[in-house]
């Protein structure tokens, strides 16, 4: 009972809290850059595979509580430690984009 629930709770926290990061980080894209909704979609779901992935193998940190091998502890780390990589490169491609656009935008804070 209560290893389900423990799934349950690190799924929800590693899964769909990236998930609902990545679709606001797209739609401010979308509204602040003015950049095609369909190369948005493409990124997103590159980013949400790549965070499901990452996010999946890196509740094996949590493991070592379990009593499981060893080599979890350093696939947890390690993937772990990627989660934020996709989100990364999203706001990175947002400032190039930004950068290639030359739109004026009217908040030029929001776009430093």
């Amino acid at each position: 009972d209560k290893g389900y629930w423990w799934y349950v709770v690190h799924l929800w926290v590693e899964g769909v809290w990236e998930l609902i990061m990545a679709s606001v980080l797209a739609f401010l894209m979308i509204k602040l850059n003015g950049i095609d909704r369909e190369v948005v979609e493409k990124w997103l779901y590159v980013i949400v595979g790549l965070a499901l992935f990452s996010g999946i193998l890196g509740t094996g940190h949590h493991y070592y509580w379990i009593g499981a091998p060893g080599y979890w502890q350093w696939i947890g780390s390690l993937f772990s430690t990627l989660e934020v990589a996709p989100f990364f490169t999203m706001v990175i491609f947002t400032f190039v984009m930004t950068w290639k656009a030359g739109r004026k935008h009217p908040n030029r804070a929001a776009l430093l």
